[in-house]
């Protein structure tokens, strides 16, 4: 019995040990070694850096290669590179020249060796280990405490202190990664320096984890009021105007459309409407618009529509009392905080956007027709005195139904059809540009925009009656690190629009177009024998009628030029105390906003006619002039009575010490 018991023991144990090293032998085979994250490689250059080429492998792969030697940046490749083993893409780079590299999970370290590499595994020789000192700052030169600082491949490392120094032993070929919470991860390769010091940036992709406020940055979980962020990118729309992207986006914001007119130039044209903290009951006209700070630097919601989201790092919205307490009564109506892109130390990185939208209405007004029209005015008539004469006669209406007769003899204007287009199409285009060293460090963009309406213009007009916005912006920021401990900051941005549209709005417009009647004139009339030259001839109705209002010749009467500019500038100077008193600062701060709108419109006196005869049978006609022609005039001239021009200018100083 015992004898069996052991036979079955060693054969288990044989099992055991057979499975074992099959599973070695399937560990350390060439099939197995190949990573499943192993990418197809093809990389065909002729003698370009080595430094480019572990970019386009860098691309191509999920490795990120670190250099431990600046031999690196001497040597160039010529080759072609077809395979999806990272080692033997590594092999063919490295091939004939005094380098090595070693690969730990995602990170490949090239480092010099004392023999020319021919394709055999790099043999990595144990160096001395020595303490390695350095200090963590975030992007202002303010220490980081518990900085997490692992050596790569390992499970060795430490965290900063209150200073933000560390301390850790380490060998010359090491590489040490930097983390924080809601500040991007650094990775530096040793390369046998005592000392290294890390700046580390913020991370706007964290925004979930850090919350701007009143006086700076807080993690999400010890804000105890109600702050809300957004991602920028979350509120892009296919409009120029920032703004429209709040409505149901932001959670706290109020907001609604109330059109769909381009290019407005004063806070009351503008086609989004938002509050964030209600609105009160108890004065009439009670301003509810929130504070909005842009860059530090408060600005109008007519400035924050200009923005670009491209251009914004961060975006909160602070909606409660505790929340916005530290701006005081400007506070009452809620908080919005925009902070734009800063420079970042390293190489320059930019990029370009072209933009192109067809706009069309999403609805129209359903009208009655014109023979609808004439019916039930009669019946509106009649209903109201049974001894009332219809306007329209039976043959009129008939005759108007037909179809036989010019349009302009018995007309069945559609009105909407007549002043607007289907559709406009606009155009947005963007670039910008960021880097920087560590002295100085630099992000600036150009935006245009160009923005039509869907009003037509006739032939006969030497002007075009239609909506055209250009609007062009430039915005940058500087840091510059003036010494250690002292450092400026500079924003500035500016913003030109340069309209040009109908003399009435465009609202205006939209009810010219559905109070018009019909039927009673034509928009023009062909010339006659008499009034044959070239002109516009504006319908309107016959002598001893109510006057009515031609749409037509409201908008083709001539246009307005308007200009609008805004420039926000801001300046600040900081300065570390701390070697006087431990996290102390000083901040010293300027800000200049300044906004202009001019507005010059230049205007015709039109034409006015009515139909005063129409031969059925040879198709001739009279038409009859209004008793103003003798005032009218094709030639623009400058309306003096209308024009227009307003100025701002704000500037303010702070400083501060805390």
């Amino acid at each position: 019995m015992l004898m069996r018991k052991s036979c079955k023991f060693i054969v288990l144990s044989l099992l055991l040990l057979f499975g074992a090293a099959l599973q070695l032998h399937a560990f350390n085979a060439p099939w197995v070694q190949q990573s499943n994250k192993d990418k197809e490689i093809n990389i065909d250059v002729k003698k370009e850096s080595l430094v480019n080429v572990f970019k386009r492998l860098e691309k191509q792969t999920d490795y990120k290669v670190l250099f431990v030697t600046d031999e690196v940046r001497d040597q160039t490749f010529t080759g072609k590179i077809q395979t999806q083993d990272i080692r033997e893409a590594m092999g063919q780079i490295l091939s004939g020249k005094y380098l090595g590299y070693t690969i730990n999970k995602q990170f490949i370290t090239v480092s010099k060796q004392n023999r020319p590499f021919r394709g055999e595994t790099p043999v990595v020789q144990e160096s001395e280990t020595y303490t390695l000192t350095g200090k963590v700052v975030d992007e202002n030169g303010v220490a980081l405490p518990g900085v997490s600082i692992l050596i790569v491949g390992t499970r060795r490392g430490t965290t900063s202190d209150y200073d933000g120094l560390y301390n850790l032993k380490v060998q010359k070929n090491d590489v040490l990664k930097f983390t924080f919470i809601g500040y991007k991860e650094e990775v530096v390769a040793v390369r046998g320096k005592e000392r290294i010091n890390v700046n580390m940036q913020p991370d706007s992709k964290n925004l979930d984890e850090v919350v701007v406020v009143a006086y700076g940055e807080q993690k999400k979980e010890s804000v105890v009021g109600a702050v809300t962020t957004v991602k920028p990118m979350d509120l892009k729309t296919s409009n120029s105007d920032f703004t429209a992207g709040f409505a149901g986006k932001i959670a706290g914001i109020i907001g609604w459309q109330t059109g769909g007119m381009p290019a407005a130039l004063t806070e009351e044209e503008m086609n989004t409407k938002f509050y964030i903290r209600g609105m009160t009951s108890f004065q009439t006209n009670a301003n509810t618009d929130p504070l909005i700070l842009l860059d530090g630097v408060e600005t109008s919601k007519l400035d924050l529509s200009r923005l670009q989201p491209e251009d914004i790092e961060s975006f909160s919205v602070m909606k409660d009392a505790s929340a916005t307490a530290m701006y005081g009564a400007r506070g009452a109506n809620g908080v919005i905080l925009v902070t734009t892109k800063k420079g970042q130390e390293g190489s320059v990185y930019t990029s370009t956007r072209y933009e192109c939208i067809v706009s069309s209405p999403t609805s129209n007004i359903d009208v009655v027709d014109p023979i609808e029209y004439m019916k039930y005015y009669n019946q509106a008539l009649l209903a109201r005195s049974e001894l009332a004469t219809p306007k329209y006669s039976v043959e009129t209406i008939n005759r108007t139904a037909s179809g036989k007769y010019p349009s302009w003899v018995y007309p069945q204007n559609d009105w909407y059809d007549i002043l607007f287009k289907k559709q406009a199409i606009n155009h947005h285009a963007g670039i910008n540009i960021r880097g920087g060293s560590k002295v100085v460090q630099y992000y600036a963009s150009v935006n245009y925009n160009r923005d039509e309406g869907m009003i037509k213009t006739d032939k006969l007009n030497a002007f075009d009656c239609n909506i055209l916005n250009h609007q062009i912006g430039y915005r940058t920021n500087l840091n510059i690190q003036l010494n250690s401990g002292i450092k400026l900051v500079i924003n500035s941005s500016a913003t030109l629009d340069k309209y040009h549209g109908p003399i009435p709005e465009q609202t205006a417009a939209y009810a010219y177009a559905f109070n018009a009647s019909p039927v009673d004139f034509a928009p023009t009339y062909p010339g006659d024998e008499k009034y044959a030259w070239p002109h516009l001839r504006f319908g309107i109705k016959s002598v001893g009628s109510r006057y009515s209002i031609n749409p037509y010749a409201q908008l083709q009467k001539g246009y307005k030029e308007r200009t609008r500019y805004s420039t926000i500038n801001r300046a600040e100077y900081i300065q570390n105390l701390s070697k006087y008193i431990k996290g102390l600062e000083f901040r010293a701060i300027a800000s200049l906003v300044q906004s202009g709108l001019s507005t010059t419109p230049y205007t015709t006196k039109p034409y006015h006619y009515w139909l005063g005869n129409y031969d059925f049978e040879t198709g001739k006609h009279t038409l009859v002039p209004d008793g103003q022609n003798q005032y009218a005039r094709t030639t623009l001239a400058v309306d003096l009575d209308n024009m227009a021009f307003s100025s701002d200018t704000r500037t303010t100083y702070e400083g501060r010490v805390y």
